[in-house]
């Protein structure tokens, strides 16, 4: 009995036909993996580049009311689907143009009489689609198994400029 099953062990094991199958199953698995990698990427860089854009827009808006800064940038942000769940930071300040000093340090919040600008930070949780399955995302970056924490910031400021014109209305082109 022993000698039968050691006999069909080694056949079985010498027997290539279905070794295809076999790589080929390993293989669409690897590449079903592979996809769902790039569809969750994807996503996320595209998520990343709406909420960058949106942000851009309300520190556009913040700027220009600083009165208002926190209502203008809330409200441009809702209106281009910002999650109700993202955390929104607005802040105003002091933006200096200066190319030597670095881009981080050009803005600095607090209130003064020479606030000139806002900063508009937006954080928020991206869904991934495949990830979770794949456990990709559980290496402590991700506050839950079904998002990946997505943070933008954009900085607007105003340049003050006076205005005056002379002139008739008696001739128009």
């Amino acid at each position: 009995l022993m000698l039968r099953w050691k006999q069909k062990l080694t056949v079985f094991a010498h027997d290539r036909r279905g070794a295809t199958l076999i790589f080929a199953g390993i293989a669409l698995a690897a590449l079903m993996g592979f996809m769902a990698l790039g569809v969750d990427l994807g996503s996320m860089f595209f998520e990343k580049r709406r909420q960058q854009t949106a942000n851009d827009l309300a520190a556009l808006a913040a700027a220009s009311d600083l009165t208002k800064a926190s209502a203008a940038a809330r409200a441009t942000l809702t209106r281009n689907q910002t999650p109700s769940t993202a955390n929104i930071v607005v802040e105003t300040g002091t933006y200096t143009p200066n190319p030597a000093v670095a881009p981080t340090a050009r803005f600095v919040a607090g209130t003064s009489s020479t606030t000139n600008a806002a900063r508009v930070t937006v954080k928020s949780v991206q869904p991934i689609y495949f990830g979770r399955v794949l456990s990709l995302f559980n290496q402590g970056t991700v506050s839950n198994s079904t998002g990946v924490n997505v943070q933008t910031s954009a900085v607007a400021a105003t340049n003050a400029q006076a205005a005056f014109s002379v002139g008739s209305r008696l001739l128009s082109l």
